[in-house]
């Protein structure tokens, strides 16, 4: 058990990860946040950065993305000061879309979700919904020099990402282990 704000501690444990790193070894280094997601928290101190924001869930939803931001870039700061900026892909996607149309089970279950915050633009649905709302959400790839200051509308899959990478890696595998 660790004391501290959750998003904070991953960052805190990837960029350890990536100061520990073997020189002599590549590096596949997944960082999962829950940032956002229900209960939808903030450090006060980021909270008070907002304080503009009248609707105390927005505010905390405002917080808790500027705190994600804060440290995905502290990560991207340990590469960087790691010296592998240039070898390291970065891939950055959301698992679903936002939540603000839950159907009436699901907001007995988990009541929750009704701080939830978030939107998913002119698409129709959300969370635990098949509707583009729930399931296209952005994704960011950054590779330097290789992939960098573009823009894509292309789809992006997310169960292609292991053979993807190992591609982009030049690193030879059994096409057939993901069919």
């Amino acid at each position: 058990k660790e004391d501290g704000y959750s998003t904070t501690l991953i960052a805190d444990e990837a960029v350890n990860i990536i100061k520990s790193k073997n020189a002599d070894k590549p590096l596949f280094l997944y960082v999962a946040f829950n940032a956002p997601h229900t209960p939808i928290q903030a450090e006060n101190n980021d909270i008070e950065l907002f304080a503009d924001i009248a609707d105390e869930y927005e505010r905390k939803y405002a917080a808790n993305i500027f705190s994600l931001d804060r440290e995905i870039g502290k990560i991207i700061k340990g590469i960087q000061d790691a010296g592998i900026i240039d070898e390291t892909i970065i891939l950055f996607f959301s698992d679903n879309g936002p939540v603000f149309d839950i159907d009436p089970i699901a907001k007995v279950i988990a009541p929750d979700l009704m701080s939830a915050r978030g939107s998913s633009g002119d698409l129709k649905g959300s969370k635990l919904s098949a509707h583009e709302g729930g399931i296209r959400v952005p994704a960011v790839i950054y590779w330097k020099g290789v992939l960098e200051g573009s823009k894509s509308e292309q789809f992006f899959f997310a169960q292609d990402i292991l053979p993807t990478l190992l591609s982009a890696s030049s690193i030879n595998y059994d096409n057939n282990k993901f069919t």
